[in-house]
Parts: C-alpha cells; sequence; structure tokens
C-alpha cells in the first residue's frame, strides 16, 4: 500500500505462468509473436475481471474481501486507528491498481493450423 493526499492506494501484483496444451481455432501459435499477444489478451482478461469485481465490492457491497483493512491495521497502525470507523466508506473509494503479468511457458504438442484450402 502507497499513499496519495493522505489515501490509501493498493496495488494487485499478480504474476502467473500458463501452459498451452491444444489449440482449436486458426492461429499459428509456434510463433514468439503470438505467444506475447496471447498473454497480452489473458492479461486483459484478467484486468477487466478483476476491476468488474472490484467495482462489484466496493461500490455495491461496500465489502473489504481482500482483507486491505488488516494490510492498514498492521503496516500503517496510525491511518487505521483514525480511519478504522469509516472504513468502508473509505473502501468503496480507494484506488486499486493493477499489476497483471502473464507468461506462457509451455506449449505442448501444438503444431500450426492448416486451413482448408
Amino acid at each position: 500500500v502507497d499513499f496519495k493526499e493522505n489515501e490509501p492506494v493498493f496495488t494487485i501484483s499478480i504474476k502467473t505462468h500458463a501452459s498451452l496444451g491444444s489449440q482449436q481455432g486458426k492461429g499459428d501459435l509456434t510463433t514468439e509473436d503470438m505467444i506475447r499477444k496471447l498473454e497480452s489478451e489473458i492479461e486483459n482478461t484478467l484486468k477487466i475481471e478483476i476491476t468488474e469485481m472490484l467495482e462489484k465490492v466496493q461500490k455495491d457491497y461496500k465489502v473489504d474481501v481482500l482483507g486491505f483493512a488488516e494490510i492498514l491495521s498492521k503496516y500503517h497502525p496510525e491511518y487505521w486507528r483514525e480511519n478504522k470507523d469509516e472504513w468502508s466508506d473509505i473502501f468503496s473509494d480507494v484506488l486499486v491498481k493493477l499489476d497483471i503479468e502473464v507468461e506462457i511457458i509451455r506449449v505442448g504438442l501444438i503444431n500450426k493450423t492448416t486451413e482448408a484450402q
């Protein structure tokens, strides 16, 4: 957690590895360019889904299911003591940054697809 203008800013970092076991459809998954493009698409999909989840828990439910309050109480106890009674309101507006990195480490037995002529 960082602070900007005395308000907490949380960063969720996700670094994951993936492997591809098979392929359906067109596209050459044997090239580095295609692998990088696929990694980027997975990262973007994760960002969208996590952002939607955060929006729901922050705005609709105002429930800190990810434990940000625990992080504040442990690492920033003074801030927590001063703001714990208003945490559900603060939490609903707190900025959460996403740092997502996907690396495809194995492509299994994927061969270049052929198109019907």
